[in-house]
């Protein structure tokens, strides 16, 4: 039995499709953080929530520069 194996072209459209999805997902959490951030809560406690998935330093950063920034 042999598996059809996926042409070069098919793991490309793949990995175009994975990153378009990653990016999509960065943009929501980044809206996520700004908007916590915005409605009080600590950054400490956004870094814990989002499980260190991005250090203190950078969730600083994503806030500071938000264009609505409130604070």
């Amino acid at each position: 039995m042999t598996a059809k194996r996926a042409s070069l072209t098919e793991l490309t459209e793949k990995y175009r499709h994975a990153k378009a999805e990653l990016e999509r997902a960065r943009d929501s959490l980044i809206a996520g953080v700004r908007a916590e951030y915005a409605a009080g809560k600590r950054q400490a406690d956004i870094v814990r929530e989002i499980d260190h998935e991005w250090t203190g330093e950078y969730v600083r950063k994503l806030v500071k520069s938000a264009p609505e920034r409130q604070r």
